[in-house]
């Protein structure tokens, strides 16, 4: 029998039930979601089948209905706006720890601080967070900061779910980059839950199966991290598990991005158990 282990903290985050949540609750408005609510697949069918579709941020014209949600990764308030003024009956889901980038990033900027935003600029989230401030910088990786030319106040915050470790060593290579930096760790607590935990958990098994959305951002660092350790794979559900991953091996573990539900971890643990 393998022993099979569910890292301490994997699956839906607060921010995704709730975003979720909200959705279903509205669902008789046959609302249509602006991007997609989650980065799952998986649930993005199963709210289509409760009459909840989606378009892409930006298309507008696509909206069939005049209820629109916002997804869990927010929107910038200038998109808010338009939306309303546009007469839309708008349903925000965008999760509060979200919101809160958005009120330190405007905090820092009229406080005079050069915003540097950490993460991916083609990132939802991070566009909704760049999008309200007059003139953000975004970094993805030290290769980029390297560039940046010298400030007198510099201000660093974070995509909720970029890698911890790469958060902090962002921020101390930017103290060479400003006289005064300022640094508000935006990585959100259950997005450091989980990167502890798959860290812990990979360092004492044979294999990590990591599942969750192949466009999930949070997913591709947990990822990453597990390749650090121990022999790691991505999938989205149980139907891609390969036997051969698991020859020889008997320590087997399991983590799962913020947008995975826990009956796809379940599926999961039961197909590994049933492999001979």
């Amino acid at each position: 029998m393998k022993n099979v282990t569910i890292a301490s903290s994997a699956g839906f985050c607060f921010g995704v039930k709730r975003a979720i949540d909200i959705a279903e609750q509205n669902a008789e408005l046959k609302p249509v979601i602006y991007g997609n609510l989650v980065h799952n697949p998986g649930v993005i069918s199963e709210l289509k089948q409760k009459g909840i579709t989606s378009v892409p941020v930006g298309a507008r014209e696509k909206l069939e209905s005049n209820n629109v949600v916002i997804t869990a990764h927010g929107v910038s308030d200038t998109v808010l706006a338009d939306l309303k003024k546009s007469k839309f009956n708008v349903i925000d889901t965008t999760c509060p720890l979200v919101k809160a980038v958005h009120i330190l990033g405007r905090k820092l900027e009229a406080d005079g601080y050069q915003v540097v935003i950490f993460g991916d600029p083609n990132h939802v989230e991070v566009k909704g967070t760049a999008g309200n401030l007059k003139s953000p910088i975004v970094v993805k990786n030290l290769e980029e900061a390297r560039k940046l030319p010298h400030f007198g106040k510099l201000g660093l915050i974070s995509q909720t779910t970029s890698s911890l470790k790469g958060f902090n060593e962002m921020a101390e290579f930017l103290e060479t980059k400003a006289d005064d930096l300022k640094v508000q760790n935006t990585v959100c607590y259950p997005t450091k839950d989980r990167q502890l935990a798959a860290e812990e958990l990979a360092k004492k098994v044979e294999v990590m199966v990591v599942i969750g959305g192949y466009i999930s951002a949070n997913t591709k660092e947990l990822h990453e991290l597990c390749e650090k350790y121990t022999e790691s794979h991505w999938i989205e559900k149980a139907g891609e598990l390969k036997q051969e991953w698991f020859h020889g091996k008997n320590n087997i573990g399991i983590t799962a991005g913020a947008s995975t539900p826990d009956k796809d971890i379940q599926d999961v643990v039961e197909r590994i158990n049933s492999m001979d």
